[in-house]
């Protein structure tokens, strides 16, 4: 058993899953709950919000893990492709702004 991860690590494990079941690892990383203001005002697990509508999914509570960048990004992104998580990836600045968000909900604003 490990006391401590790191990214690569997580990162080895979901793309592992990936491999053995990518459609049980898509359903699983799609599901967006709702949820309250105050895990939404969390300051590093990654909660969509539109209004006063929230919701969190696996991703984000897994980022929160490691905490966010200075534009609220986790250090885990998913490649998808129709729809189908291919696997995942480090987060980086150029994939950042190719991420479409198909919900209408927006990333919360960092407060430094």
């Amino acid at each position: 058993m490990k006391e401590s991860i790191t990214v690569e690590d997580v990162l080895d494990v979901l793309n592992r899953a990936v491999e053995k079941d990518p459609g049980a690892m898509s359903a699983l990383v799609e599901q967006r709950i709702p949820c309250n203001r105050a895990l939404a005002d969390d300051p590093t697990i990654q909660v969509a919000a539109k209004d006063d509508d929230f919701k969190v999914g696996f991703l984000g509570v897994l980022n929160g893990c490691f905490g966010v960048d200075d534009d609220g990004w986790g250090p885990i992104m998913m490649r998808l492709e129709d729809g189908k998580v291919l696997g995942f990836v480090r987060t980086t600045e150029e994939a950042k702004g190719r991420v479409p968000d198909r919900l209408g909900y927006q990333p919360k604003e960092v407060t430094p």
